[in-house]
């Protein structure tokens, strides 16, 4: 597709990215616009900044729910939706100057084999209007010296209705197979998640609790039962294979440190019945194959204790890591101890 463009050796006027801004005196080419990579159907000079303008036609703003911008580049670019950003990627500045650098370097991926990048629109920032709109980038390299550049956008529009003269999604882009995104955000915390009609009546409400990163919370099965899910399922049922919760963490007798001592006893608690706590003295993560807490652990050296806990239908609670350094005072010096596992050391 074409679009207009304008050569960042000024700046360019500072209503470029607006509705009803004027392009006649801009250069036109067709996507991608750059120079270096081969990558490019609009080849330019050398420069550290480009301007891209592409006007579109909406004539129901109201029918459109999803709104994706996949671009790959080089190095730096920020794109705006009628004249509001809505994503941006290693430059700072609002808006960035035209003769202004990426933070870093940073190579375009589709000519050797990747995918461009995904970045949504959120609706709470800007939308679609009625008629005319414009989608418009600003793409800077690192340096004016930069030996490439690249632009490749695509903007795909999401409908709930099905419309005649819609184009195909291109060939090059890979849409998520399902599009059950929201335009809110639920605490950590914990936070509880109403749904109603839409006049309003409750139809469905639940309190999450804390989450943790990568679980979700749901009914099972579909039905009165909540459980948490390992395993996303977006656009199905939710299945039956969940959790009850998740095993708080475990606390220790002593906090990691130095110790006169030459030898120590360190006991390991849990807030949760009927728990196996495992634990470790190598820096390796416990697991159900691990050492069996079965009562304080006899320390006569430095030594890291990794410890979870572990039950029938429950996520095993955070690993507890601790350091001990025994015979030994620090003097009140301050201490970061690093703990991995062994596998992950290495000789030169």
């Amino acid at each position: 597709d074409e679009w207009d463009y304008f050569i960042g050796t000024q700046a360019p006027p500072s209503n470029w990215n607006q509705i009803g801004f004027n392009t006649i005196n801009w250069d036109t080419g067709p996507s991608g616009i750059g120079y270096g990579d081969n990558d490019d159907n609009t080849v330019i000079s050398p420069v550290i900044s480009v301007y891209l303008v592409k006007t579109f036609f909406i004539s129901d703003p109201e029918h459109v729910k999803k709104i994706a911008l996949h671009i790959d580049y080089d190095d730096a670019f920020v794109a705006y939706l009628n004249s509001v950003e809505f994503a941006r990627a290693n430059i700072m500045g609002s808006p960035p100057s035209y003769n202004q650098g990426a933070e870093i370097w940073r190579e375009a991926e589709m000519y050797n084999g990747g995918s461009p990048e995904l970045y949504w629109v959120d609706s709470s920032d800007t939308w679609l209007a009625p008629g005319v709109n414009v989608l418009a980038i600003q793409v800077h390299n690192y340096n004016s010296n930069s030996s490439d550049m690249s632009c490749i956008p695509f903007l795909t529009v999401g409908r709930d209705i099905i419309i005649d003269e819609a184009f195909e999604v291109a060939e090059e882009i890979n849409l998520p197979g399902s599009m059950l995104h929201t335009n809110f955000k639920i605490s950590s915390t914990g936070e509880t998640i109403v749904i109603t009609d839409p006049d309003s009546l409750l139809l469905d409400s639940l309190y999450t609790g804390n989450l943790l990163p990568d679980v979700s919370i749901g009914r099972v099965d579909d039905g009165e039962n909540i459980g948490m899910f390992i395993i996303p399922t977006p656009g199905d049922a939710n299945g039956s294979e969940s959790v009850l919760g998740v095993l708080s963490e475990l606390t220790y007798s002593h906090f990691s440190g130095f110790y006169d001592e030459s030898s120590i006893f360190i006991g390991i608690t849990s807030n949760d019945d009927n728990v196996n706590i495992y634990y470790t003295l190598d820096g390796s993560e416990p697991s159900s194959d691990s050492h069996l807490y079965s009562g304080p652990i006899f320390l006569q050296e430095n030594k890291v204790i990794r410890a979870a806990s572990f039950k029938n239908g429950w996520l095993k609670s955070p690993i507890k890591t601790s350091t001990f350094i025994l015979d030994n005072e620090n003097y009140d010096f301050p201490t970061i101890f690093l703990s991995t596992a062994p596998e992950n050391f290495f000789d030169y």
